[in-house]
């Protein structure tokens, strides 16, 4: 933030003329940042409006994974599902309803098995904006598995999430990075930090001392629980247990184009 705008700034923008209207036409058919916006200046260089490209409508659908025993949570989940747990007076599946809704997903399913009439109950009381379907896993199937239940759902986007997520991402940036980048997975991260507890010796091979960190800390990037998935992508998921790394490792390997998006905004996996 204390660097100045010249380290980020583009010095030599693309621009169209408004007396020249070949313009146009020129950069729509060459130059790829067009796509995204285009500033028109006047014979005066000084800036009239800029040129927003239209937003790609697709058919977006979300999944919820809210299948899990909340094993780690003790007697909290005894009689109640994880994602049934409130943070800040509203149930965490509440939560990702409402951001679900806010980003106009029309089709949200919901994948149950553990105290599923709890949720099955949680969903026919509530008000929802959007067509909410249960899809119940009459075994458990993982974090993945249950996507092979959406196979005759038509759908250009499928987003999955975790139902023990809150967040503050932008789920608009997440689909339009998705599909602006061609990719067949899209994962999300979240960046996570590990202080350790002691202080770091550094020394070379001679066994030379170099320097001592105190309990430095180490930063890494973190599956945060909520993914993109193409209908190709979905299709692949077989009807058996699996979790979504496998998915993931999966598509890479068949050569599936598999992009990450950081997530800078609030995240927590409860």
């Amino acid at each position: 933030l204390k660097d100045k705008v010249l380290t980020c700034m583009n010095k030599n923008p693309v621009t169209a003329s408004l007396e020249n209207k070949n313009d146009f036409y020129r950069l729509l058919k060459s130059v790829p940042s067009f796509k995204k916006f285009l500033p028109v200046l006047d014979s005066k260089k000084k800036l009239k409006y800029v040129l927003i490209d239209e937003e790609k409508n697709f058919n977006k659908i979300a999944l919820i994974m809210a299948g899990g025993f909340g094993t780690r949570f003790g007697s909290k989940t005894k009689f109640i599902p994880k994602p049934l747990l409130k943070v800040s007076r509203k149930p965490m599946l509440e939560l990702l309803l409402e951001k679900l809704e806010k980003f106009d997903y029309e089709k949200i399913f919901i994948s149950t098995h553990y105290l599923h009439r709890k949720i099955e109950d949680f969903i026919n009381k509530r008000k929802s904006n959007s067509d909410i379907k249960i899809l119940l896993e009459k075994k458990p199937l993982g974090t993945a598995g249950s996507i092979n239940k959406l196979k005759d759902i038509n759908f250009d986007i499928l987003t999955v999430i975790n139902g023990d997520i809150v967040t503050d991402i932008d789920l608009k940036a997440l689909n339009t990075f998705h599909i602006e980048k061609n990719n067949d997975v899209t994962v999300t991260v979240a960046k996570h930090r590990m202080q350790i507890p002691y202080g770091v010796i550094k020394f070379d091979d001679s066994q030379n001392f170099i320097a001592v960190e105190e309990k430095p800390d180490i930063f890494n990037y973190v599956l945060s629980g909520i993914y993109c998935l193409n209908k190709e992508i979905a299709n692949s998921v077989e009807n058996k247990k699996t979790d979504m790394p496998n998915i993931i490792e999966r598509s890479h390997k068949k050569g599936k184009k598999v992009g990450v998006f950081p997530i800078y905004e609030y995240w927590m996996d409860v």
